[in-house]
């Protein structure tokens, strides 16, 4: 089943906080953003490259998923940055990975003591760049790398950057969050993406024929069964659209389903997700460990 979804809808005020660091020319800002699988961080990353991408001061990069293995390594995110902004410009870095490898190999040195000088030359190279355009870093899934050694050079790195902003999506995770409040001070700003809530939804409603054509009961009960969540909002839609039996979306008005104690609409909220994705097992299993 192939997902038509709407246009970005909602999250004002997130793209707000993004537009204000933008503008902060000469500065490092970094924004966490938190949030449950299917709530929208990786459609919000999009729309923020998308929305801003005109703007001819800001370098704006593709987004780096940390859920693709080549970038679960330090060395992995070193090269990917180096191939987004133009290998030509990280020589000093490439010429220090090919010597780490060639001297740890003649066994000449450790790992350790030459990823020192790798660290180095990544900085050099990358803020070269930034001080002409102020770079703009978008990275998805971080909790994939937050305890890995990729993860831990992003956190010891990332307050040598300069003029960019840095925006990374992930699950929430209070250790790291205060790791990074005394690491980086008021530069970095910590967002959690609520759930939508219903006037949010039937825009999201609106924003097909499916959609609009759906009454606002069922609107209703859509918003609460799937907890205001995008990504299950928009399957909803889909299965409707095909006028495919939901029993837990025709069973009860949406005053009854609020009504229910917070284990049985719970419980519900669940057999939706499963009857909705059950034919993709993939975005299942994504939206159940995200």
């Amino acid at each position: 089943m192939t997902q038509q979804f709407p246009r970005f809808i909602g999250r004002e005020e997130e793209l707000d906080i993004v537009k204000e660091m933008l503008d902060e020319q000469g500065t490092l800002r970094i924004l966490s953003v938190h949030g449950d699988g299917g709530i929208g961080k990786t459609r919000l990353l999009e729309e923020i490259r998308e929305r801003f991408r005109a703007d001819e001061r800001l370098l704006i990069l593709d987004i780096i998923d940390f859920s693709e293995t080549s970038c679960q390594t330090a060395e992995g995110v070193g090269r990917r940055l180096a191939k987004l902004l133009g290998e030509e410009h990280f020589r000093e870095y490439l010429d220090a990975l090919e010597e780490r490898t060639e001297k740890v190999k003649q066994e000449l040195a450790t790992w350790e003591e030459l990823s020192k000088h790798v660290n180095e030359a990544l900085i050099l190279c990358y803020n070269r760049l930034a001080v002409q355009r102020r770079i703009v870093l978008l990275f998805d899934t971080f909790e994939a790398v937050q305890y890995t050694d990729a993860g831990r050079i992003l956190r010891e790195l990332v307050e040598y950057l300069v003029n960019s902003v840095i925006i990374a999506a992930g699950r929430k995770n209070n250790e790291l969050k205060d790791i990074m409040e005394r690491r980086l001070g008021d530069r970095i700003k910590f967002i959690t993406l609520d759930p939508f809530e219903l006037d949010e939804t039937n825009r999201y409603f609106d924003e097909t024929d499916i959609g609009r054509a759906i009454e606002p009961e069922m609107r209703e009960r859509v918003q609460i069964l799937t907890n205001g969540h995008p990504i299950l909002i928009a399957l909803a839609i889909e299965w409707l659209g095909r006028e495919m039996p939901i029993p837990q979306l025709i069973e009860r008005s949406p005053a009854e389903l609020l009504a229910l104690d917070e284990q049985t609409r719970a419980r519900l909220q669940e057999e939706l997700q499963e009857a909705l994705v059950s034919r993709d097992f993939a975005v299942f299993s994504w939206l159940r460990t995200s």
